[in-house]
């Protein structure tokens, strides 16, 4: 009998239905690639192909759990089920229907990202149709790539799980309790043995083997020199090693101004070398006697007797921030003393994941011995430095919850400076909250100043202030909490009303999240005064803080000067 025509096209359904049925839970792929099509929505970064990849990539795989889950129990509570041909109809008409859209927002997706460039300072690049349509593609090949190994692992760790599970259920113990108490106590178990491995044994492995990563592969040191100036840790006269630095530090203390540099700032002035210190993990993992040689080294280089001295809680790998540092050294004349210390050797996105408690611990001992010794200091010679302290990012996170209560953060400071906050730190959400659509923040007797551009840096509060937050618009980091998950933040409606955010910005519960997640990492490659970079946009905020009076031109010569 000669088949009709439309046979060939069902032989072609009927094989495709058999190989993805054979491999895939459908309503979980059904539900995985509409999760595609909202993963390619804007956010505050612009995405290349291969980031959208990675993003796309774990949202199908949450996805198809999520359609797998709901699909099991829709099937459980309700008796009915299609026909063999009907289900096969339903589900490859949906899947049908999903690709169709997906081609459409795909075709969207370069205009969603055109919109993103002008407001994150990243320069938009220029693609013909053909370099067009094979990013498209890169990122549909990387989306499957990302999806399939997330999938291979998760199956491969279900088996486990299950085979140590079936062990457990025929021990004689567990086989003697009533069924529900068997399961409920060999559940358990697996949690508890899942925990204790990671805790005891994969935790401190990966820290281990990314401790020493950071250390032994890195060779950003090469060609420093050890500094000879006896006011500089590392010296000949310092109580810690140049090689105990590391490269973060010994970055630090052999950059900085020289005292010509800082006089053609201020013709006419006395200037001195300013003073440098800097204490690594590499001299001593223990954080308060850490602390405890910072302090000693101050005092060796006769730095409690200096105008100004500024403290410096850094990020996770120990670098220093010298573009939002430096401004002071300007601004006293070289009469500075900066000192910080090491806690971690990992980027901050690891350290806040595995040893977060360690900034925390950084900067309450280096804080309040250097608080403790100006207090001696004063009580001894009569003189008291002006005190300043600066910290971005996850030092900033750290810094606060140290000193969770305000009066505390602020307590013998002359001035505190948090660059890009994380939005999960509790008082900067409790101080945001406060916020009426004024810079200002007025609060247990202090005045808290936000600052997210130029102009409001000289925003009248009722008190000066000595807390200032900076935060751009299109930092991520700032903006970045759980509640994302499940609700819409205020500041998505106003920032579109200002043109602050692409009007293609869309809250996606748990989409949006993730792609902030992403953002994050994106954003410290942002030109200076976007994303995270914040770039030499210090040089105000210390100007208000301090009360150095510099007009507008010889603050715009340094801001170019340290960029």
């Amino acid at each position: 009998m000669t088949p009709t025509p439309r046979a060939p096209l069902v032989r072609v359904s009927q094989w495709t239905f058999r190989v993805l049925s054979r491999h895939f839970d459908l309503v979980g792929l059904v539900v995985g690639l509409n999760l595609f099509w909202a993963s390619l929505t804007p956010s505050l970064m612009p995405r290349s192909w291969y980031w959208q990849g990675l993003i796309s990539g774990i949202l199908v795989i949450i996805g198809y759990g999520l359609g797998t889950l709901s699909g099991h129990i829709v099937r459980a509570l309700i008796g009915w089920r299609p026909s063999k041909l009907v289900g096969q109809r339903i589900a490859l008409a949906c899947l049908a229907l999903v690709m169709v859209v997906n081609l459409y927002w795909l075709s969207v997706y370069v205009s969603w990202q055109d919109s993103v460039y002008p407001l994150s300072g990243f320069t938009r690049p220029q693609l013909n149709l053909w370099q067009i349509i094979g990013q498209t593609a890169l990122i549909v090949l990387m989306t499957s790539a990302v999806a399939w190994s997330i999938l291979l692992l998760i199956r491969i760790a279900r088996r486990t799980i299950r085979t140590f599970w079936r062990f457990l259920l025929r021990r004689n113990g567990i086989r003697r309790m009533p069924q529900f108490f068997g399961r409920t106590v060999a559940f358990v178990v697996v949690i508890v043995v899942l925990a204790l491995v990671f805790d005891t044994s994969v935790r401190p492995t990966l820290l281990g083997v990314m401790d020493s990563f950071y250390t032994t592969k890195n060779d950003r040191d090469a060609g420093l020199e050890q500094p000879t100036d006896p006011l500089r840790s590392g010296s000949d006269a310092s109580l810690v090693s140049w090689n105990s630095l590391g490269w973060p530090g010994k970055t630090f203390v052999q950059s900085g101004p020289t005292t010509d540099e800082i006089q053609s700032f201020n013709p006419g002035q006395p200037t001195v070398d300013p003073i440098r210190v800097y204490v690594g993990k590499e001299f001593s993992n223990n954080i308060s006697e850490q602390a405890r040689i910072a302090v000693k080294e101050l005092q060796r280089t006769d730095a409690f007797d200096r105008q100004a001295l500024q403290i410096v809680i850094v990020t996770g790998t120990g670098w220093v921030d010298t573009q939002s540092t430096r401004p002071l050294e300007y601004l006293y004349n070289g009469d500075v003393a900066t000192v910080s210390m090491q806690y971690s050797f990992l980027p901050s996105a690891l350290s806040f994941l595995f040893d977060r408690d360690r900034v925390e611990q950084t900067a309450r001992s280096l804080i309040t011995g250097v608080r403790d010794a100006i207090d001696q200091h004063q009580e001894q010679t009569g003189h008291r430095p002006k005190l300043f302290v600066y910290a971005q990012s996850l030092g900033a996170y750290g810094t606060q919850n140290a000193f969770p209560d305000l009066s505390d953060l602020v307590s013998g400071t002359d001035g505190v400076v948090f660059a890009g906050t994380p939005g999960i730190t509790e008082t900067h959400q409790r101080m945001t909250a406060m916020r009426d659509g004024s810079p200002c923040v007025e609060t247990e007797g202090e005045s808290v100043l936000f600052v997210e551009r130029r102009e409001e840096i000289d925003a009248g509060c009722a008190g000066r202030p000595r807390l200032m937050y900076m935060q751009n618009v299109s930092d991520p980091v700032v903006k970045w909490q759980s509640s994302l998950i499940w609700r819409e933040p205020d500041w998505v409606a106003v920032e579109k009303a200002k043109g602050q955010l692409t009007p293609y910005f869309t809250w996606m519960p748990g989409v949006t999240y993730l792609q902030m997640t992403l953002d994050m990492l994106i954003s410290g490659w942002a030109p200076a005064l976007y994303g995270h970079n914040y770039g030499s946009s210090a040089v105000p905020a210390w100007q208000r803080l301090s009360g150095v009076q510099w007009d507008d031109a010889r603050a715009d010569r340094l801001m170019k000067t340290i960029e």
